[in-house]
C-alpha cells in the first residue's frame, strides 16, 4: 500500500551556517535520494514539498507564507538480485547456528555488463550476531576503485553463502549490528543511508497499517453492536473475554507476517518507531534475526547501489516448531583399533539432547 516519508532537505546556500536550509534566487540544487519499492514495473513516486518565503529586508522567514509544490514521478523498476535465507543448528557448537543465504542475479535494465557485486551481509539481533562460516571468495572489481569491493554474481548466475550465527554477550535490551564485508573496501556514495533505514522504516510502517486496520475492524464491530441485531457467538466471547488475556497467552510458533506483526503491538515499547531498538525490542523476537545485503553494480556514471532485507528470521522457535524441538549430538572416540576375535568393543558416548525451544519444555523417550 501507499507510504510516506517526511524528511528536511540538506540545503546549503555555503555560508558557514550548516543548519542553513536557504535557496537563493537561480539557485540549483541536486539532492540525490534512496527509494525503495515493493514489486517491479513502474512505480509512481509522489513528492510534496513545503517551503516558506524568506524576508530579504528582515533577513527571516516568514512563517505566513507557506507554499507547497507537487510533483509526480514515474520510476521504471527491473528485476535485479533475489535473495532467500535458511537457518539450521551448529552440529558443531550447541550454540551456534549456519545460516545460508542463496542469491540471484535476475539484472535485465540493459543488454551488457549484468554483474552484480554483493558488498556485505549484516545481521541486526538482540542475542545474535554473524560471522563467515569459511573465508569468503572474493571476486571482481568495479571499475574506478582501486581494490575489490564484493562477490561478483554474473546475469542468471546462483550463489549460496554460509555463515555462522552465534550468540552475543551483551545486554539483552540491545540490538546489536554485525556486519560481514565481501570486499576489502566499501564503495563511497555521497549521502548514503544507514544499512538499517529501510528495514526500520518498512517495519513501521506495517506495525502502523497494522494498528490503522484493527482500529477499523474494531470501528465496525462497534456500528454493528449497536444496531441492534443479535449478537453472535464469537461477539459475545470477544466482550466478555477479559483484556488482559492477550497479554498472557503464549503466541505459536508462526511464521506468517500477520502473527510477527500482532507480537510486535503487543509488548510495548519506548523506543522511537524508525529506530533499530524498535525492530528488535519485542521480547517474542528475541530470538530472531533481521538479515540485509547490500549490492552495487559496475560502472563509474551508471552505477546501482540497492539493498535486500529479511525481517524475523527465527533462529529458535519459541513454543513449538514444524521441524523437531531436540537437537541431539554424540561425543565418542573416533580413531580405535580392536582385534573383534577376543569379543565386541566397547566405548564410551557422550550424548546431549539440547531443546531448541526457547519457551517451552518438551517431553520426550529415549531409547
Amino acid at each position: 500500500g501507499p507510504s510516506g516519508t517526511l524528511m528536511l532537505l540538506p540545503i546549503s546556500d555555503g555560508s558557514s551556517n550548516p543548519n542553513s536550509t536557504l535557496l537563493k534566487p537561480g539557485q540549483t540544487v541536486d539532492i540525490p535520494i534512496q527509494i525503495r519499492t515493493s514489486g517491479g514495473g513502474r512505480q509512481d513516486f509522489y513528492m510534496l514539498f513545503r517551503y516558506e518565503l524568506f524576508d530579504m529586508i528582515t533577513s527571516k522567514l516568514v512563517p505566513t507564507k507557506v507554499r507547497w509544490l507537487r510533483q509526480m514521478f514515474s520510476v521504471a523498476v527491473y528485476p535485479s538480485l533475489t535473495m532467500t535465507a535458511s537457518l539450521i543448528p551448529s552440529y558443531g557448537s550447541g550454540s551456534d547456528h549456519i545460516l545460508s543465504v542463496e542469491m540471484t542475479n535476475y539484472r535485465s535494465d540493459k543488454q551488457s555488463d549484468l554483474d552484480i557485486f554483493v558488498n556485505s551481509i549484516s545481521v541486526a539481533s538482540k542475542l545474535y550476531k554473524v560471522k563467515p562460516l569459511v573465508p569468503q571468495n572474493l571476486s571482481g572489481s568495479i571499475e574506478g576503485t582501486r581494490s575489490k569491493i564484493g562477490h561478483s554474481i554474473g546475469w542468471r548466475e546462483q550463489v549460496t553463502m554460509h555463515y555462522l550465527i552465534s550468540p552475543v554477550n551483551s545486554t539483552p535490551f540491545k540490538c546489536n549490528l554485525s556486519e560481514c564485508s565481501l570486499g576489502t573496501e566499501t564503495v563511497n556514495h555521497k549521502n548514503e543511508s544507514r544499512v538499517t533505514d529501510f528495514i526500520c522504516l518498512e517495519y513501521a510502517h506495517d506495525k502502523f497499517k497494522f494498528a490503522v486496520d484493527e482500529h477499523k475492524k474494531e470501528l465496525a464491530r462497534r456500528d454493528a453492536d449497536k444496531e441492534g441485531e443479535p449478537r453472535s457467538i464469537a461477539q459475545i466471547r470477544r466482550a466478555n473475554a477479559p483484556a488482559s488475556n492477550s497479554d498472557n497467552q503464549p503466541f505459536s510458533e508462526d511464521t506468517s507476517t500477520e502473527s510477527k506483526r500482532t507480537r510486535a503491538l503487543t509488548i510495548i515499547n519506548d523506543s522511537h518507531p524508525t529506530s533499530l531498538d524498535c525492530l528488535c525490542s519485542s521480547e517474542e523476537s528475541s530470538s530472531e534475526i533481521n538479515i540485509i545485503c547490500t549490492w552495487a553494480t559496475s560502472g563509474t556514471e551508471d552505477s546501482i547501489v540497492g539493498q535486500h532485507h529479511l525481517r524475523h528470521l527465527a533462529v529458535r522457535p519459541e513454543y513449538k516448531s514444524k521441524g523437531c524441538p531436540i537437537l541431539i549430538s554424540a561425543k565418542y572416540d573416533s580413531d580405535l583399533s580392536h582385534d573383534f576375535s577376543f569379543g565386541p568393543l566397547t566405548i564410551g558416548m557422550e550424548i546431549s539432547v539440547r531443546n531448541r525451544l526457547v519457551k517451552s519444555k518438551v517431553d520426550f523417550e529415549f531409547s
